[in-house]
């Protein structure tokens, strides 16, 4: 009965009829009823219905139909390949995306979400893929993903999110096989791709050292990540090759000074992997974990990504002026650093990189991307010459100095039982911290018989993670003001005396030791300082000739009996109340607004 409403209804009938058949299908009955040629001829032509209400419900069937195990990938790509309107297979799918109808979008990306849990083989996964990136999927979802509002919306972009990084996540589970010569022809192009035209000697060499492996066999440092460790590398080398051979080259100029390159790319994958969230079972009834906007930008962005975070790893090595025996501290300073850039959920791989290689921030508002080339170019230019000049004005205000309050050890080894002050400042080197106790909360220091060195510093400490304040439930003061950095023996805590002071140290020192500004404050203000020299140039370029002298004011109104709007629902409800003849489309008179007719 419910087929045939399907099938002989129109309008709002066919809608409530698609419903019924989504409820019936919801709880595993009808199933044997439905065959293919139904779904051909009156289910799936109508996700292209300009009805909403029928557009929605039959995105719902066409999603238990994905999800199916009597139907499933197979028999819904059929269908929908089928009643493709313009000979393009999941076009009018992903159309629905850019639906002014949140519903639509979200019933749109739900049916794509099952189309991938049911998907059989990776043949079929290679498929889609590579069919929705043609339709320019990635597009659609990052215009949903830049603000997302509506829950089942944003339930199924985690979905899709989560699902998209499962497929890579099981390379991890496929051990580095070497009787597999699928996996030893991977190796071995990497070595081509490295060192092109050197021949490696045997499959077992100390050559592989060149690399940054651990010994003469690279099969045992994938222990950990197992193939995708290997397969990011391979993607670095593969797609950015001057790149990684310029890694590889300057770390083994380095001589005493390298890294092990291949193994901090297996760490640079097993970081993104934790913070990605690569190993956590997907919500698929909500609610949705965090959704990584970067991720909607690229159809390889978790690799891309990688490759970034490599690139920042090589330049922090050096930044710290690191050694063999300082990878740890170089890979969690790294980490920390990737921390605050995801924190603040980048919208694009292109803000994500400038944030990571210190060119830009993630707060950064997207080109457009049909702007000229010319125009993003100066775009970018303007960012990092802002930036720059924005990081060298936190550098100057740390070297000045700033009197805080000592607090925790620091205070303690002061030796005094109430308020004890300390004058801290940035060495002009910029290689060390000095600090001098003082008496007063405003006074300075010249001589200095306290220094920390920057490698010293170990991390930056928040308020709430600062042991004179989880140790202490009575805490007097603005936990928001207090800051701090753990050296290898101690914590040298502190409290701001004012907001600004603790906005330019707290990011500052972040800086110092190669980590990203993560304060919103501090964020938004370069962000408008950026945005305003990127006016001014662009005004420029155009040839605008900005006046001399700001414009008069303009007249005041007649009279300045403004009515707000409570007055007129006030004298509206008292009207209603004295007749009940009074047209409900009635439009107030312009007249009665005192001459202003602004609201």
């Amino acid at each position: 009965m419910i087929m045939q409403a399907v099938m002989e209804s129109q309008g709002s009938q066919l809608a409530y009829a698609l419903k019924a058949l989504h409820g019936a299908m919801k709880y595993n009955t009808g199933y044997e009823a439905i065959t293919e040629p139904f779904l051909t001829t009156y289910l799936f032509p109508h996700i292209n219905s300009p009805n909403i209400n029928v557009c929605k419900s039959a995105l719902d069937v066409a999603s238990l139909v994905a999800q199916s195990d009597k139907l499933g990938f197979i028999v819904a790509d059929r269908c929908i390949r089928s009643s493709s309107l313009d000979n393009r297979p999941y076009s009018n799918i992903v159309q629905a995306l850019s639906s002014t109808d949140v519903g639509i979008q979200a019933n749109a990306l739900a049916l794509i979400n099952s189309l991938y849990m049911t998907v059989p083989d990776p043949q079929s996964q290679k498929y889609l893929d590579d069919t929705l990136e043609m339709l320019q999927l990635s597009k659609a979802l990052k215009k949903i993903v830049k603000s997302v509002q509506d829950e089942h919306l944003k339930l199924q972009s985690y979905i899709y999110q989560a699902q998209r990084l499962k497929r890579l996540a099981r390379w991890k589970e496929i051990a580095y096989d070497k009787s597999n010569q699928q996996h030893e022809d991977m190796l071995l192009r990497l070595w081509e791709i490295t060192f092109p035209g050197q021949q490696l000697s045997a499959r077992e060499s100390d050559q592989w050292k060149q690399m940054g492996f651990q010994g003469k066999d690279p099969a045992t440092d994938f222990r950990g990540m197992g193939l995708l460790g290997l397969y990011n590398l391979l993607y670095f080398g593969e797609n950015l090759g001057d790149t990684w051979r310029g890694i590889i080259t300057r770390n083994i100029d380095r001589k005493e000074r390298e890294y092990p390159a291949a193994v901090a790319g297996i760490n640079i994958t097993q970081m993104l992997f934790d913070l990605l969230q690569l190993g956590k079972p997907i919500n698929y009834n909500g609610p949705p974990l965090k959704i990584f906007r970067v991720i909607f930008d690229h159809a390889a962005a978790f690799e891309e990504m990688y490759c970034k975070t490599f690139q920042a790893l090589d330049r922090t090595w050096d930044d710290m002026n690191a050694s063999y025996m300082d990878f740890p501290k170089v890979i969690a300073a790294v980490r920390k650093q990737i921390e605050d850039v995801l924190e603040i959920n980048p919208i694009s791989l292109d803000i994500f990189s400038r944030a990571v290689t210190k060119e830009g921030t993630a707060t950064e508002q997207e080109d457009d991307d049909n702007e000229h080339p010319q125009i993003k170019a100066i775009k970018s230019s303007i960012r990092k010459e802002t930036y720059d000049m924005y990081v060298n004005n936190r550098m100057e205000k740390l070297k000045d100095g700033c009197n805080f309050a000592a607090l925790g050890k620091l205070k303690e080894a002061s030796g005094k039982s109430k308020a004890a002050y300390v004058f801290l400042r940035l060495d002009p080197s910029m290689q060390m911290l000095q600090y001098q106790m003082v008496n007063g909360p405003s006074d300075t220091a010249t001589i200095f018989s306290n220094t920390i060195s920057k490698p010293e510093i170990q991390k930056i400490m928040l308020g709430k993670d600062c042991p004179s304040v989880i140790n202490n439930k009575k805490f007097e003061g603005d936990v928001k003001r207090v800051f701090g950095f753990a050296l290898r023996d101690r914590e040298v805590e502190l409290l701001a005396h004012s907001q600004s002071d603790y906005l330019n140290w707290i990011d500052g020192l972040r800086l110092l030791i190669g980590g990203s500004m993560a304060e919103k404050d501090n964020l938004d203000e370069l962000a408008s300082l950026t945005n305003m020299f990127i006016n001014v140039r662009l005004v420029d370029l155009a040839g605008i000739q900005l006046p001399e002298e700001a414009p008069a004011p303009p007249p005041p109104p007649a009279n300045f009996d403004f009515a707000s709007e409570s007055d007129n629902q006030a004298g509206a409800g008292a009207d209603a109340s004295s007749s009940s003849s009074q047209d409900p489309n009635a439009q107030m008179d312009p007249s009665m607004m005192g001459g202003y007719t602004g609201y």
